[in-house]
């Protein structure tokens, strides 16, 4: 393969989950991952939404152990940049707004830009009624258009997600 399309030559890890645990949550050793399922209506409607469709009906997520969601959730989700997939870890509040973004791993040869502070930064306080697209209300990066809509749309889906899967607190929690 040429070296555009490896990976291996490209891929560069910016923090671990282990990291973005401590930054998103007040006990991390509190915190659990489970693996949630959308139903095929959840899907549906979160493909409607997107206007694309899942490449996933699972996703990982970590909470504290008790299933409180007073700190919200953490998702890491990849999403495919232009060859690779661009791993994130999505801190979503309480309240089923962003928290913050972390970029995880970068695959790319071009477009590591995006795991700058100032362009993560936008993302937070949105929530799924926003547009988060690039040129909306996002300033996308030059140099890393194709990266910029990849981490948009993955917090997007993450919002929607949320917002599909935790949208009524169980009451057996």
């Amino acid at each position: 393969a040429s070296p555009i399309l490896s990976a291996q030559n490209y891929e560069k890890h910016y923090l671990t989950i282990d990291d973005v645990i401590k930054r998103s949550f007040s006990d991390p050793a509190s915190i659990m991952s489970h693996e949630i399922s959308l139903s095929d209506s959840q899907k549906i409607e979160i493909e409607s939404q997107l206007g694309m469709t899942l490449d996933s009906d699972t996703y990982r997520v970590y909470l504290p152990s008790n299933n409180s969601d007073s700190e919200g959730y953490l998702f890491v989700i990849d999403e495919m940049g232009k060859y690779h997939p661009i791993t994130l870890a999505v801190h979503i509040s309480s309240d089923k707004t962003v928290g913050n973004v972390f970029l995880l791993t970068y695959r790319e040869r071009i477009g590591s830009e995006v795991r700058k502070p100032r362009f993560l930064k936008q993302f937070i306080g949105k929530n799924s009624t926003a547009a988060l697209q690039v040129d909306n209300d996002i300033d996308g990066i030059s140099g890393a258009t194709i990266s910029s809509w990849s981490v948009s749309t993955a917090v997007k889906k993450v919002l929607l997600i949320t917002q599909y899967i935790y949208s009524e607190k169980v009451a057996s929690i």
